[in-house]
């Protein structure tokens, strides 16, 4: 829930004081993301993964090739 894979059912939580329901695109450029299990997805190229991982960080499409 705090990284935003998950959507919060309840309450509330805040990360460096963002909001995680309303301001997780600003939480998003300061945190960083390590998953405890294989992330890859054997649909996807490696380049299409790491254009799904530039549009995680809010890298502009157009900086994306």
């Amino acid at each position: 829930m705090l990284i935003g894979m998950v959507e919060m059912s309840e309450g509330s939580a805040s990360i460096f004081g963002y909001d995680l329901k309303t301001e997780m695109d600003e939480i998003r450029n300061i945190l960083g993301f390590c998953p405890q299990h294989d992330i890859l997805y054997d649909e996807l190229t490696v380049k299409e993964h790491l254009e799904m991982f530039a549009c995680f960080k809010g890298t502009a499409k157009e900086n994306v090739s």
